[in-house]
């Protein structure tokens, strides 16, 4: 295929995802590029409407490196392991059948903040 059918196939899948949800159009950016390694990152990025630097990412399977082992970013308000506990104690109440609503979350946040913090 030609670069230039490559062009005109980009054209074509770009718009079929221009009112997908940002889920949606990454991944199908990502499936072009890798179908497509000729066309620049770039071009397929501002075809499907996501940043460059998320197309790359998603490429080559790089992540950005954690600065503190204990808390990922400044707003952060658990650790990982206090996060790790809560993702359990979802995963527990969903194959109870029961699984948690963001309320539900939120007060098993403050039950552990209040009796650990």
């Amino acid at each position: 295929m030609t670069l230039e059918n490559q062009r005109r196939e980009l054209d074509k899948n770009s718009m079929t995802f221009s009112r997908a949800n940002p889920a949606v159009k990454k991944a199908a950016a990502v499936a072009f590029a890798r179908k497509h390694p000729l066309l620049p990152l770039r071009l397929i990025a501002t075809k499907f409407g996501i940043p460059t630097t998320t197309l790359h990412e998603n490429i080559h399977k790089t992540t950005k490196l954690k600065t503190s082992p204990e808390k990922s970013s400044p707003n952060q308000y658990l650790t990982v392991q206090e996060e790790d506990l809560l993702i359990s104690r979802i995963i527990q109440k969903c194959d109870q059948g029961n699984p948690p609503t963001k309320e539900d979350v939120m007060i098993m946040v403050r039950i552990d903040y209040f009796n650990h913090g």
